[in-house]
């Protein structure tokens, strides 16, 4: 019986030394040099993740895990009525390049591919340029044409001809925002672009 009293004692003494598993912030304050994400967990700086920070051993399950990109505040974008995104027209580049533009921006940011008609044309009503790029391509897999953000588009308003991956490979989408028509072109060449974000 007392080896039992014994043991408990020196289990209840023991407990009494573990540290916890979990800290919870609620401002960046108590992190240190880190930062409280909303979460409630504190991450620190780490050039490894895509987002610069990684949570701490002290954040549970997500200990030691890379923290989520934040969301930008789509600065320099701007509304179109009628819409909930917001957009902006980017200098000409080559399809590739304006993809990776919008993309800088923010996990909320992307090369714009509209759903149908009047997105299409509420979109086109803050740019000027006769022919800009639109996030679409069926560079993957020829004749299936995908957002940049992986998804298959239906809303596909062609120009006459059109698609006609005529040589060399065309495999990007561009709109003619007098016609609002789409033409496939080649990748490379360099045209303006409409980024789209999503606020928080």
């Amino acid at each position: 019986m007392r080896s039992w009293l014994v043991g408990l004692a020196v289990m209840t003494g023991l407990a009494g030394c573990l540290r916890d598993t979990e800290f919870h912030c609620s401002d960046d304050g108590e992190c240190g040099v880190g930062v409280c994400e909303d979460v409630g967990f504190c991450s620190f700086a780490d050039a490894g993740c895509a987002s610069g920070q990684r949570f701490g051993e002290l954040a549970g399950d997500l200990s030691e895990q890379c923290a989520p990109e934040s969301v930008t505040e789509c600065l320099g974008y701007e509304s179109v009525a009628g819409l909930p995104h917001l957009y902006q027209v980017v200098p000409a580049r080559g399809w590739s390049g304006q993809r990776d533009t919008c993309a800088s921006d923010g996990p909320n940011a992307y090369l714009a591919a509209p759903q149908d008609a009047g997105q299409l044309t509420a979109i086109l009503g803050i740019a000027s340029q006769s022919q800009l790029w639109l996030g679409i391509t069926d560079a993957g897999t020829e004749g299936t044409f995908r957002s940049v953000r992986g998804d298959e588009v239906t809303f596909l308003p062609w120009s006459a001809g059109e698609p006609d991956d005529g040589p060399p490979s065309e495999d990007c989408v561009m709109v003619d925002a007098s016609s609002e028509d789409y033409t496939t072109e080649r990748c490379a060449d360099a045209f303006p672009a409409i980024c789209e974000c999503e606020p928080p």
